[in-house]
């Protein structure tokens, strides 16, 4: 922990984190996309929320879900079965 602050102070001086209103979830997925060779990053924009897709080799995708949610009351609203089938 006290490393994470050191770095963060480097980066961004002294003083209290500032919450961006957004919770992100993040996971690596088996999937590779049918256009991966023109495509390698995608995003996704939704009201409240955004979805980021980038290939990171070995058949795999990294992807990010930002979702607008109040300090404190962090929570997974959606299930996700797969990929292809998210709902919300």
């Amino acid at each position: 922990m006290l490393f994470d602050v050191q770095v963060r102070q480097k980066l961004v001086g002294k003083g209290d984190p500032t919450y961006s209103q957004y919770t992100c979830y993040t996971g690596i997925a088996d999937f590779t996309p049918p256009d991966i060779d023109t495509v390698g990053y995608r995003v996704f924009l939704g009201n409240g929320r955004y979805f980021v897709s980038s290939d990171v080799g070995g058949g795999k995708m990294q992807w990010y879900g930002f979702h607008k949610e109040p300090q404190g009351e962090s929570m997974l609203l959606c299930q996700a079965t797969s990929l292809q089938n998210v709902s919300c």
